[in-house]
C-alpha cells in the first residue's frame, strides 16, 4: 500500500468515524462546528505524514493545531436555559483496539486541551472489534469479531470507555435531547448502529 493510499484510507475512516458522530450529537440538539486541523488545512496534515517531509518555517507552531478535536458540540444548558453550552469532541477510528492502552494514549495526547476545558472533552470512537474493555472498572471484556461495529464515548473527566448503549446515558442531561424524547443511547440503538450496520455488513 502507497503511503499516498495509506493516508486517504485513514482519511475514509475518519470521516465515517466523524460523520457518525456528527449526526449522533446532531440527532441529541446540539450544533456542531468542525474544528480540527484536518479540516482547515488538509493539504498540510497530508504532506506533513508523508515521509520524507520535515517540519520547516512555521510548521513547529503550526504542529501544535494537531492537538485540536474534530468539532465542537454547543446547545442550551438543559437545566439553565440562561447558560451556553461547548464542549470539544474527537472522533476515531479502530481496528480492535486496546480500550485501557487507548484511554491513556487519548488523555496523554489532548492532555493541554482537556485542562484548558476544564475536562469537557469527549472521545467518540467507532471500533471493529476490541479489547480491554472494563464496564464500571470490572474485568475485561474482549470481542475479537471485526464484523461487529461498537460505539464507545470516553468523557475526560472520567478517563475511560462506556459502550454507547449502556443504561447510564439515560441518566445524564448531557445526553438527552432538549425535550427529554430520546437519549444517547435510544439514538444508538435505533438510528446509529442500523446506519452503521448497513455500512460494514
Amino acid at each position: 500500500m502507497s503511503d499516498d493510499f495509506s493516508f486517504h484510507r485513514n482519511k475514509m475512516f475518519g470521516a465515517i468515524a466523524e460523520t457518525t458522530a456528527r449526526a449522533h450529537f446532531e440527532l441529541l440538539g446540539y450544533d456542531v462546528d468542525l474544528y480540527g486541523i484536518e479540516h482547515t488545512a488538509p493539504l498540510y496534515v497530508k504532506n506533513k505524514t508523508s515521509a520524507f517531509q520535515r517540519l520547516g518555517l512555521g510548521s513547529q507552531q503550526l504542529a501544535k493545531e494537531n492537538k485540536k478535536p474534530d468539532f465542537i458540540i454547543s446547545r442550551l444548558n438543559l437545566d439553565s436555559s440562561d447558560r451556553y453550552d461547548a464542549i470539544m469532541v474527537e472522533a476515531k477510528f479502530r481496528v480492535e483496539p486496546d480500550l485501557r492502552e487507548l484511554s491513556k494514549e487519548m488523555m496523554t495526547t489532548y492532555q493541554e486541551v482537556i485542562d484548558a476545558q476544564e475536562k469537557w472533552v469527549l472521545f467518540y470512537l467507532l471500533a471493529r472489534g476490541y479489547r480491554n474493555y472494563c464496564p464500571g472498572g470490572g474485568q475485561a471484556v474482549q470481542s475479537a469479531d471485526r464484523s461487529q461495529v461498537t460505539v464507545f464515548l470516553m468523557h475526560a473527566q472520567f478517563g475511560w470507555w462506556v459502550r454507547a448503549d449502556h443504561a447510564k446515558f439515560d441518566d445524564w442531561p448531557l445526553y438527552r435531547v432538549p425535550d427529554g424524547n430520546k437519549t444517547f443511547r435510544e439514538i444508538y440503538q435505533q438510528d446509529v448502529l442500523p446506519a452503521l450496520s448497513e455500512i460494514f455488513d
